[in-house]
């Protein structure tokens, strides 16, 4: 669950990029009538629904590097420049460490995983509500 939250927060960054876009181009174009400035709105609608990212060689849209389960989810490994310590590190100690600090979202000291943890679940629980309203009212 903690992926598909972090692929919505990284869609939803470049889907920011976007709605800047449309807002300066909107004060730019005040003279154009208003149902071609509102199909200006189409295209960050496509940003926030497509899941697929276009790449271009030129871009509106800053380059940046999607936020990663890997920094949240991470163990400890030792590394050097020497290969024969690497080799001995790889076989006694870092698998103790990994087994040792094994990803534990309910039991975990690492502040970004609980904030993720709970994000996450407060986006559930949003989308229940407003899902349990839209139904309410449809009823």
């Amino acid at each position: 669950m903690d992926d598909i939250f972090l692929d919505v927060v990284n869609l939803s960054l470049t889907a920011s990029w976007v709605i800047m876009v449309v807002l300066l181009l909107r004060l730019l174009l005040r003279p154009v009538p208003k149902k071609y400035v509102c199909l200006l709105w189409l295209v960050v609608l496509f940003r926030l629904l497509c899941p697929v990212t276009l790449e271009a060689e030129f871009s509106l849209v800053p380059q940046h590097q999607p936020i990663q389960p890997e920094i949240v989810y991470t163990t400890p490994q030792i590394q050097t420049a020497a290969e024969p310590i690497n080799h001995i590190a790889d076989e006694t100690i870092n698998p103790i460490l990994a087994q040792a600090s094994a990803p534990n979202p309910l039991g975990s000291v690492n502040p970004l995983q609980i904030y993720l943890f709970l994000a996450a679940h407060l986006w559930i629980l949003g989308i229940v509500v407003l899902l349990g309203y839209t139904l309410v009212r449809w009823l």
